[in-house]
Parts: C-alpha cells; sequence; structure tokens
C-alpha cells in the first residue's frame, strides 16, 4: 500500500524509457555459463564504437542484483555501455557459485570478468580501445588480476579502495577476511593468495592511481 503525503513526489529521471537490458549467459574460460548483465541506451551501433564501463565484484557471495544507480544513468544518456559482471565469488548461482571463486578457486572470479569483456569486444558492443574495468574493495583483485593478467583487453580500469596486495593484506587492520582469501601460513592458501596478488604479477609499469584505504 502506498501513502500520498507533501514529502512524497513522483520523480522522472531523464533517458530511462530510452534504456534497453539484456540478461545473458556468456561462456566462461572453462566453458561455464556466466552471467552477464548490459545496458545501453536504443539505437546502439555494434560497431565497436562505444565506451563501455564494466564492473565486477565476485566475493563473499555477494550478488549483484537490480537497482538504480544515478552514476550508470549519468553515463548511459551519454552513450556509454555498462557492463555488469556476475563472476563466481557471488552467490548469483547458489553456494556452489561462491565457492567456485573462493581461496585456492579466485582465479574464476578475474577470468570470468576476463570473459566477460571478451564477449562484449567480439559482439561490438565496445572495443579493446574503449573498455574500462571497474573493481572496489574485494573486487581489487578481480580488475588488478584481470588488467595485469590480459592488459591488452582494457583501455583504463578503476581499483577503486581494491586489494592489489593480497598476500599481505592479512598483516593490514582491515585483516578479518582470511576465511574468504586465506592465509599465508596455509601453504596452499599462501599459493592462492600469491595468484591473486595484481601487485605481484606486474609485468611492464602501469599508470595505477589508487587509494591508500584498505576495505573489503
Amino acid at each position: 500500500m502506498s501513502y500520498d503525503s507533501p514529502f512524497n513526489t513522483q520523480v522522472k529521471y531523464p533517458g530511462l524509457q530510452d534504456l534497453m537490458v539484456e540478461e545473458i549467459e556468456i561462456p566462461g574460460h572453462d566453458g561455464v555459463q556466466i552471467p552477464l548483465s548490459i545496458i545501453y541506451k536504443k539505437g546502439l551501433k555494434r560497431n565497436g564504437a562505444a565506451v563501455c564501463f564494466m564492473t565486477g565484484y565476485g566475493a563473499y557471495g555477494f550478488s549483484n542484483v537490480p537497482h538504480f544507480d544515478n552514476k550508470y544513468l549519468a553515463m548511459l544518456n551519454k552513450g556509454v555501455v555498462v557492463a555488469v559482471t556476475h563472476p563466481r565469488g557471488g552467490s548469483e548461482k547458489g553456494l556452489s557459485w561462491y565457492k567456485a571463486g573462493f581461496k585456492t578457486t579466485k582465479p574464476n572470479t578475474w577470468k570470468d570478468f576476463i570473459s566477460s569483456g571478451e564477449y562484449l569486444i567480439k559482439n561490438g558492443y565496445t572495443s579493446a580501445s574503449h573498455l574500462i574495468g571497474e573493481g572496489t574493495s574485494a573486487g581489487g583483485i578481480l580488475i588488478g588480476r584481470a588488467i595485469t593478467e590480459r592488459p591488452d583487453l582494457f583501455a583504463a580500469a578503476i581499483n577503486n579502495v581494491g586489494i592489489s596486495n593480497a598476500l599481505r593484506f592479512e598483516l593490514t587492520p582491515n585483516a578479518d577476511n582470511i576465511a574468504e582469501f586465506g592465509t599465508f601460513n596455509d601453504p596452499l592458501e599462501c599459493k592462492a593468495l600469491l595468484e591473486m596478488d595484481a601487485y605481484l604479477h606486474e609485468k611492464r609499469p602501469l599508470n595505477i592511481r589508487q587509494s591508500s584505504t584498505y576495505a573489503a
């Protein structure tokens, strides 16, 4: 039941009626079907010329669910394609999806992100010279390892208060994440942390600007 009051006013956001949304699944690096949400303005020419903002998280069993975000709307009204990835490490497909991007299986998280970018480029939504990747906090593992494994795939990357040095993360004040990522005191988990660590996988100088704040 809704109630009318002087404090409730209907808001009409510009451009909403012009948007298209695709909820699809794309093949991952190992053949697993990866959910991908693509939002764009009607009339998009799939010739690779559009800028695409692709974001992801893939940790703690957190699922990216549909929600309104005014920064996305501002980009969409400018013709930017917004792609929301649902990599393993989230819970979009239940507990098994979460565990498939967890500790020793964590590489699936950034590989799913890479597969999503490859799909967008192959199908003309964008091109490597127009693709922006973004990850926040624990999503820093996703974006950090995606750009160190496939620097050719991205024109730019946003690592927003991201975990870029996973091997040393448990030494930080926000160190209650051992259950999620592992500990360097365990030989198997230490190898997994080494694999997650974007800082240790830099192959050439990267133009990285990152907040020193740790979060998850």
